[in-house]
């Protein structure tokens, strides 16, 4: 577990500049089933894929709360201030058929038997409230094929920056942070 000396400062760094009044885990799905016009196929969930799906859930969650034409106008800065870690069997080597013995044995070995996850810190908009904000969050989340409906949000109590750092910095989804 790389990062594991970084936890504290990069905890303390993102407090001071997120400043997050929301917490926030939501569960991924470990894989999902494809159709296309070659047939089905299924897809393992990986690390580049779940992050993926979060920009896209962060992007489209902006836009449901302040409609389409103020989404238009100003994509970039809709975007709410947030930092996620991403934790669990995301890393594609968990087999699609859990009764074969691999796959036990996989889990049994590597001791993570934990669904993939993510754990959310972010600063909801002043003007919108708590608990409109619950309901956009929940019903968007609801809508995203990698989801699964375990959705937990509260407002931020206690020191859930450094919780949500616990398997290291390396667990952060940089490419969709934003102070």
């Amino acid at each position: 577990m790389k990062g594991k000396n970084l936890i504290k400062p990069t905890a303390e760094w993102i407090k001071t500049e997120l400043k997050p009044d929301i917490y926030a885990v939501v569960t991924l799905k470990q894989g999902i089933t494809v159709n296309s016009e070659y047939g089905t196929s299924h897809v393992r969930g990986t690390a580049a894929i779940y992050e993926r799906e979060y920009g896209t859930f962060l992007r489209r969650l902006a836009k449901d709360i302040h409609g389409k034409k103020l989404w238009q106008r100003h994509k970039d800065g809709m975007i709410y201030p947030n930092a996620a870690t991403l934790e669990g069997n995301h890393h594609g080597e968990i087999a699609s058929d859990w009764h074969s013995p691999s796959s036990v044995e996989f889990l049994n070995q590597s001791g993570s038997d934990v669904k993939s996850h993510i754990n959310i810190i972010m600063r909801r908009p002043a003007n919108v409230s708590l608990m409109k904000f619950k309901y956009y969050f929940r019903e968007r989340w609801a809508k995203m094929p990698w989801a699964m409906p375990d959705v937990y949000i509260e407002e931020r109590t206690g020191d859930c920056v450094s919780y949500s750092l616990k398997e290291g910095t390396d667990s952060l989804l940089l490419n969709s942070m934003k102070f």
